[in-house]
């Protein structure tokens, strides 16, 4: 019955995941800075301009590439830079974490309820 359950449990997330993956968890932000460097902040949906305007004035990975850019002329310093803010990954971590944490805990219930039924005794293992 766990493993059924387990089973349903897995394929409802990964299609709900699959859902809002393709509904745009992620949207796309252009920036340029007062350099002129053109950066593509990835960003949770629904995030404020203002929140990554934010990001992008106080990101250590933005103003590695300031730095960067203003001691050399590279050819990555005149297209578009992709940084992504922290909290996308955050976002699936947590979505993982719960999806696979669900049928463990049902599991270890299950395996408790079932010895306390049994009145807490040890298993009889067959002697051969």
């Amino acid at each position: 019955m766990w493993v059924v359950f387990s089973l349903l449990w897995l394929l409802a997330c990964g299609a709900w995941g699959l859902f809002q993956w393709h509904a745009g968890i992620v949207a796309r932000f252009p920036v340029t800075d007062p350099n002129g460097l053109k950066f593509i902040v990835a960003a949770p949906a629904g995030t404020a301009k203002a929140d990554v305007l934010y990001f992008v004035r106080n990101s250590d990975a933005v103003k590695r590439w300031q730095t960067n850019c203003n001691k050399e002329s590279s050819v990555f310093c005149r297209k578009e830079i992709r940084v992504q803010m922290p909290a996308i990954i955050e976002n699936v971590v947590r979505f993982v974490v719960l999806t696979l944490s669900v049928p463990v805990l049902i599991l270890i219930l299950g395996l408790v309820i079932g010895w306390a039924i049994l009145g807490f005794r040890k298993p009889m293992v067959p002697s051969s």
